[in-house]
């Protein structure tokens, strides 16, 4: 049901499940009903680049699914979309816990099935044939040129941008202008728009998919959650989702997130690094949760386009760092030079 204005606020919010850069997921529970989980967008979000119009391209995604999809994600069960914000309802599943839960437990001897099970749900259920309504090239493109505008305006970014050599981790290349010029006459992103297209998940790290807390085969039963990556990416070759799933899968994702990384900038140097040391990283070392998955990938889609695999990964890196500050964004900045650096390697 989609509504004109968000829910009255009658309903008890129960606890807050996460505090997100722009939205807050909380659970809600109104008279007699069963508990929901209501995400929704936050004043702030209207100052960040794409974070209305993405939860907005959300509440689409989730009420347009195909037949054979709607069993892969919680019905919604209300929607509201307005011109100051968005948010949707959908059931509480209090049985369920996320897969990066799971793993922080310890559980890599399923890690194989998991992913197995991944990949036979997302190949052969959601990834429906579905063109994107606009040149996904051009999109990239123009991401790019949007997030290196708002970085080259702050001081500590300036050097790293525009200079025509930087040191990261010690090593010189062009600032990222620079790289960006040598990835445009490579013609790389124009792959993109020939490439097959499908309906994506859009977000798909392992916190967004939820498997059941107490059954020992809980690999078995998959259940994703908040689709459509922050800059609206909904269908596109299937490589966005790997991208997305590996930069998570294999630790860096959640140690630039939880700042369990080193990142600093000084000038025209940079340094990025992290440790599968950590405690925190620790399970997802030697690439034991994205293994498996990046060979059934392979088998199913064909050999891996490299270099727009890194295209794609600074992309990610970057859209994010305009919406990031301290830390987070330092090492989204300097990941994201790293991987251009890989496409011209």
């Amino acid at each position: 049901m989609l509504l004109d204005e968000p829910p009255p606020s009658s309903a008890q919010c129960l606890g807050v499940l996460k505090d997100g850069y722009w939205e807050e997921t909380a659970v809600y529970v109104e008279g007699n009903d069963a508990p929901r989980v209501r995400k929704s967008s936050r004043a702030s979000a209207a100052d960040r680049p794409w974070a209305l119009e993405t939860l907005r391209r959300e509440i689409q995604y989730l009420t347009e699914l195909q037949e054979d999809a709607k069993a892969l994600f919680p019905p919604v069960k209300r929607a509201w979309i307005t011109e100051s914000g968005a948010g949707y309802e959908i059931a509480y599943l209090s049985a369920y816990e996320d897969v990066a839960g799971r793993i922080a437990g310890g559980t890599a001897e399923h890690a194989d099935a998991f992913q197995r099970v991944l990949a036979e749900t997302l190949f052969h259920t959601l990834y429906h044939p579905c063109e994107s309504a606009d040149s996904l090239a051009k999109h990239v493109w123009k991401t790019f040129v949007h997030t290196t505008e708002q970085l080259r305006n702050l001081a500590g970014f300036h050097a790293m941008i525009t200079a025509d050599t930087v040191e990261v981790n010690a090593r010189p290349s062009p600032g990222l202008e620079g790289l960006l010029r040598e990835i445009a006459e490579k013609k790389i992103l124009e792959r993109l728009d020939g490439a097959k297209s499908v309906r994506l998940h859009g977000d798909l790290i392992l916190e967004n998919i939820l498997v059941p807390a107490r059954e020992d085969d809980w690999w078995k039963r998959l259940t994703f959650i908040d689709p459509v990556s922050v800059a609206g990416i909904a269908a596109g070759p299937p490589l966005f989702d790997l991208v997305k799933y590996v930069s998570y899968a294999s630790g860096e994702l959640l140690a630039i997130r939880s700042e369990t990384c080193a990142a600093s900038v000084d000038g025209e140097r940079g340094s990025f690094a992290w440790s599968h040391e950590d405690p925190l990283l620790r399970p997802y070392a030697e690439g034991a949760w994205y293994r498996f998955f990046q060979q059934a990938y392979e088998a199913h889609h064909g050999p891996i386009d490299w270099p727009l695999y890194h295209v794609l990964d600074a992309y990610f890196s970057l859209v994010m760092a305009v919406n990031t500050e301290g830390k987070q964004q330092r090492a989204r900045v300097l990941k994201a030079l790293l991987a251009l650096r890989l496409v011209l390697a």
